[in-house]
């Protein structure tokens, strides 16, 4: 055989990417595989320090990210923003923020209702949950009852550890303390069965370092699972509607004599079907890109989390000199709470369809997310109470699609944010009743340090239009679905709809995004698309 055919080419080592590889290279019948990565190892040991994950991107550029940015966004004052994605061996999992929950179940319901497939159902993703996690609950006993997960929803033998760690900054009793009396629920486990209200999430590090999907899946070499960093993938080679490899930059073929699988994430697996000719025709056509299938959903149904940051200053006196605030972020320091928004009077939800508007009206199924931990002014002259509101179960969809045939030229991001009114209504009651807690709390403030000028709508509509951003939690470019419908690009076996020997499994795939921080659904789809893998080609048997 060709040295370099492989039985399977995985095509990104994030998430999904590593566990695919993984789970493949290590069945019974041990398939040759090749894990192709265009970043680099990510050896550098200061890359997994868990103290510098907040900040980790920043820190090191483009050495670990892409650097890309978005298209002007119409309803944000025609803002560009930045769009981090990890590069390297783990994906963004190796520079993201590290938090750690599951979503909610009504999403997932509504998951396997809209690809028809029940493995999405709840109960199922739980069962594969469990089996990627290694959860550590560390929670000291006075925090108990703020933190205690359910062990009948979490998995102690997985490949990625999760973590509660055993030391909290000591303001998160009183941050969670002052949302209960406010009357927000609390949550012990945000990744239970339902995830409404303010808990503590767990963090993907464990003994002061970072988890990657590298650190998770390829610490144990395997002789039939070649990794190769530093090859950016060009193009998918067809023979007719056939996949048959890869061409790396430097013009490098490698074949697969099975499958193809691309797990290079929502933004990079659209770019690379359209610049192998997958495809709306016209446009790769202007570009000078034959068309090898019209396929004109590739790169739509973009969805974000997008996200704004508000802030209060804390008055003088109420955090102690012997409350230092921590600073390694190996100790809990962060809380979180998913949150309804009373959406029944919402005349722009009436123009969805019932399935959608019976899934946003679900009393489980989250408007948006609360993210809250108390700092350090910049100055050091005080503390702030920062809380970002992150966007749930948005209806705006935006697309990636190509600026240029040379795949050095990075695709466009058109997230088209707040696109739709029922957002611009729900982000403008979240960013409020947010602003009207950190003023009203128990938490003795002295006002917005960051916020709104006052609560009427026009400035509540320009601060947002100013300022929002969004959680790099790309999603749905590749949408898997019914066969039926338009703007499906994937069917629910990962196989793109009209070729043959190629698979999606990523973020792309996703017909909504749950209300998570997204790592861990990487992670699932990875593990779903290779256990479907196997069996039909027998792998363990």
């Amino acid at each position: 055989m060709n040295p370099d055919t492989y039985d399977f080419i995985v095509v990104g080592a994030g998430p999904s990417g590593c566990s695919v590889a993984s789970r493949l290279a290590n069945t019974r019948s041990r398939p040759s595989v090749l894990l192709l990565e265009s970043g680099g190892t990510n050896a550098d040991p200061k890359f997994r320090l868990a103290r510098e994950r907040f900040m980790l991107w920043a820190t090191h550029g483009l050495a670990i990210d892409y650097g890309y940015k978005t298209t002007p966004q119409a309803a944000l004052n025609g803002r560009e923003l930045a769009y981090h994605r990890g590069k390297g061996l783990g994906g963004s999992s190796a520079t993201n923020l590290g938090v750690w929950d599951y979503g909610s179940k009504p999403e997932y319901d509504e998951w396997a209702r809209l690809v028809g497939d029940d493995e999405w159902r709840w109960e199922n993703v739980v069962a594969r949950m469990k089996k990627i996690e290694n959860f550590h609950d560390y929670t000291p006993t006075e925090m108990k009852k703020y933190a205690q997960p359910n062990p009948g929803t979490h998995g102690t033998e997985g490949p990625v550890d999760a973590t509660l760690s055993a030391e909290w900054d000591p303001t998160l009793p009183l941050i969670l303390d002052a949302v209960k009396a406010y009357g927000l629920p609390l949550n012990p486990d945000i990744s239970g069965d339902q995830c409404i209200g303010f808990g503590v999430p767990a963090g993907t590090v464990n003994g002061g370092l970072r988890v990657t999907a590298a650190s998770a899946y390829l610490t144990d070499k395997q002789s039939n699972l070649d990794v190769v960093t530093d090859s950016p993938v060009t193009r998918v080679l067809f023979d007719g509607l056939r996949a048959v490899g890869v061409e790396i930059s430097g013009a490098k073929k490698y074949y697969s004599s099975k499958e193809t699988i691309i797990c290079a994430g929502s933004i990079d697996t659209p770019k690379l079907f359209l610049l192998s000719g997958v495809g709306p025709a016209e446009e790769l056509s202007n570009l000078g890109i034959s068309a090898v299938l019209d396929q004109p959903a590739i790169g739509t149904n973009l969805r974000d989390h997008p996200m704004i940051r508000l802030a209060a200053s804390v008055k003088d006196g109420v955090i102690l000199p012997s409350q230092p605030l921590a600073t390694d972020t190996d100790i809990v320091s962060t809380c979180s709470g998913y949150c309804k928004l009373n959406t029944t009077g919402y005349a722009e939800l009436a123009t969805a369809d019932a399935a959608t508007q019976k899934h946003l009206s679900n009393p489980l199924a989250p408007a948006y997310e609360l993210v809250t931990r108390i700092t350090p002014k910049p100055s050091r002259d005080g503390f702030l109470w920062n809380a970002s509101v992150v966007m749930m179960n948005s209806m705006s969809t935006g697309r990636i699609f190509l600026q240029s045939s040379d795949p050095n030229t990075p695709p466009a991001i058109d997230l088209n944010l707040l696109s739709h009114p029922y957002d611009v209504h729900a982000t403008m009651d979240a960013v409020r009743s947010t602003a009207q807690l950190l003023q009203n709390s128990t938490i003795p403030t002295a006002g917005l340090a960051v916020g709104p000028k006052s609560l009427e709508d026009k400035d509540v509509l320009e601060f947002i239009k100013s300022n929002l951003g969004h959680l790099w939690h790309a999603a749905g470019t590749m949408k898997m679905g019914l066969a039926s419908e338009r703007d499906t690009c994937v069917a629910p076996d990962f196989r793109v709809l009209g070729l043959d020997g190629v698979r999606v499994a990523d973020m792309s795939v996703a017909p909504i995004i749950p209300s998570n921080h997204t790592q861990s659904t990487a992670y699932l789809i990875g593990e779903t698309a290779a256990s479907k893998i196997i069996a039909e080609y027998k792998l363990d048997e």
